[in-house]
């Protein structure tokens, strides 16, 4: 939707006055046009929402993705907090990965120590041998040390 000719004359106004920082200007655009903005936000919220990751995918690209909303959110004023970043990037592994929502749970992990254990147990699950001790599976024991490993 356009603005009006009144909201242009204001943009001009605005963008006129020399007195005003670029960030006192930016937040008077934003006042201005703030039904874009909340679409914006709206939008990304629910990309963030959708994001999921799958085993055979890149995991940099989903965490770059991933970060990639997280800051433009916060471009909006949408600031997402570390633990809830950390939360909502568990949210978005594929339930493979359940033993470290568990973790999640109980500790206070940081965003960048979850997404370097879960690298890890990666390339630890592209090496089968690594995935079978004496006959049975133990990924979840193992990622677990590796993530406890990646909190110290």
């Amino acid at each position: 939707m356009a603005p009006g000719p009144s909201a242009t004359s204001k943009t001009s106004e605005i963008i006129d006055n020399d007195s005003k920082t670029a960030k006192e200007l930016w937040n008077e655009l934003g006042r201005l046009y703030p039904t874009t903005s909340a679409r914006a936000v709206l939008n990304l919220k629910q990309q963030l929402d959708a994001l999921t990751f799958h085993e055979k995918n890149d995991f940099s690209a989903h965490v770059n993705k991933f970060v990639a909303i997280c800051d433009e959110l916060a471009s909006h004023g949408e600031e997402i907090d570390q633990k809830d970043r950390s939360f909502k990037l568990v949210r978005s592994f594929p339930s493979s990965f359940s033993a470290l929502a568990v973790v999640m749970s109980v500790t206070d992990t940081k965003f960048d120590k979850i997404a370097g254990a879960v690298k890890a147990e990666l390339a630890r699950r592209a090496n089968p041998k690594n995935l079978q001790i004496r006959g049975s599976s133990r990924s979840s024991g193992i990622f677990l040390a590796n993530l406890q490993n990646f909190k110290r």
